[in-house]
């Protein structure tokens, strides 16, 4: 090959490359990728695979209804292995080589935490799954929000519950973490607030993925409570339910599951569900008996034939709430979409959502219920469903969202 011929060549082969560079810019810039930090391993594992089911009909449906301003979705689904540091490291892949728009999860609360962290310094927004209360209080920040319940919301809601019924003496046991010990903090201080007489002889907090809770549970009965308030989670709420009911426990006290009315855990428990006793969900496929619930249910269950479950519910409505951001903000702009994200509201299948300003936490109803038998479906339901609204369940504006106005 001649030099004229070979320097002609090379120029073809970069003018085909720079064609291609050019042609994969605009297809990629047509694309909004969204990372998603799912437990598909380790102790909470047994909601990853519903959380992944949820963002995938979202994006679904939002592409079939022809995207976002002319953008389709991609959701990039990856495990949180339920580990910081593992958390961490995917964070910064999705967000440095992925270039996804916004992040999602992870679950666990020390590893929503640093990833969220991780995430304010790469400035991208993040939609933590945890539920602990300090993501929306010293860890918030302009590119932390959270369109789930937070312990707060749903402690406080179990708080609302147990001062009505009157019980006054009590036991917690939870996790030795961030959400366990939001979850029990947020139920008793507020519980006291209610009622000054309530008391606590016994509290234990057993470590993350437990599997003998027989001390515990000896030591909840010499107390001898009226009442048991659970801030167990995932699979180490299932191994303590089952010993709990071992030792005679669902007939000794009123017991009070923060997770325990969510569709998988009851699927999981079966007959040795503690029946007759309150748990709350962040979503329920059979509450509310609303149009929009029904057609999420049978989207879902036409998709991936089972029922949708607290993770699915709250995952799919964290997807909606992005899209949404972006239609307000008229431009696929990580900063601007921020910027309309305060104030967004979101007719969820669990009702009303709205992303509140001051604390960056999607303001909402809890919702508990008596975990009971049904006709209807094979498997444990929540009934006597009791909705307590955000206005009673959620801290007011001046006790939260201090990272946030910083």
């Amino acid at each position: 090959m001649s030099g004229f011929r070979k320097k002609a060549f090379i120029a073809a082969v970069m003018s085909l490359a720079i064609i291609s560079s050019g042609a994969s810019v605009s297809f990629a810039a047509k694309t909004i990728k969204i990372g998603v930090l799912s437990p598909l391993t380790g102790l909470y594992s047994i909601v990853g695979k519903r959380t992944s089911q949820g963002i995938n009909l979202a994006v679904k449906e939002i592409n079939d209804a022809g995207g976002v301003l002319g953008h389709k979705f991609e959701a990039l689904i990856r495990d949180s292995e339920t580990n910081p540091a593992s958390s961490v490291r995917t964070a910064r892949r999705l967000i440095l080589r992925d270039k996804v728009f916004a992040l999602l999860g992870p679950l666990h609360g020390g590893a929503a935490i640093a990833v969220l962290q991780e995430s304010k310094k790469l400035k991208t927004m993040n939609f933590p799954w945890a539920a602990t209360e300090e993501i929306n209080t010293k860890f918030c920040s302009r590119y932390t929000w959270r369109v789930g319940s937070s312990a707060q919301q749903t402690s406080r809601a179990g708080a609302v519950i147990a001062h009505r019924l009157g019980l006054k003496k009590w036991a917690t046991i939870s996790s030795d973490f961030s959400y366990g010990r939001s979850v029990v903090r947020q139920f008793w201080n507020y519980l006291k607030e209610r009622d000054p007489g309530a008391k606590r002889p016994y509290a234990a907090w057993p470590k993350l993925g437990e599997n003998d809770y027989s001390a515990y549970i000896n030591k909840m009965q010499k107390a001898k409570p009226d009442a048991i308030y659970v801030g167990l989670f995932g699979a180490d709420l299932i191994k303590f339910m089952k010993q709990a009911r071992s030792f005679g426990m669902y007939e000794k006290v009123k017991i009070f599951t923060d997770f325990g009315g969510n569709h998988v855990l009851l699927k999981a428990l079966g007959d040795q569900a503690p029946f007759g006793h309150w748990a709350s969900s962040r979503y329920l496929h059979n509450y509310p008996v609303s149009a929009n619930n029904k057609r999420f249910v049978d989207n879902f269950r036409k998709a991936y034939n089972v029922y949708p479950d607290m993770m699915a519910g709250e995952a799919y409505s964290t997807v909606q709430v992005i899209a949404e951001s972006i239609r307000r903000a008229g431009a696929v702009d990580k900063e601007k979409a921020i910027d309309a994200m305060g104030g967004v509201a979101f007719n969820a299948p669990e009702g009303w959502i709205i992303m509140r300003p001051s604390d960056h936490q999607g303001w909402q109803s809890s919702f508990w219920g008596v975990i009971s038998k049904s006709k209807k479906y094979p498997f444990p339901i929540l009934s006597n469903i009791q909705v307590i609204s955000p206005v009673e369940g959620s801290h007011p504006d001046e006790n939260t969202g201090q990272g946030c106005r910083k």
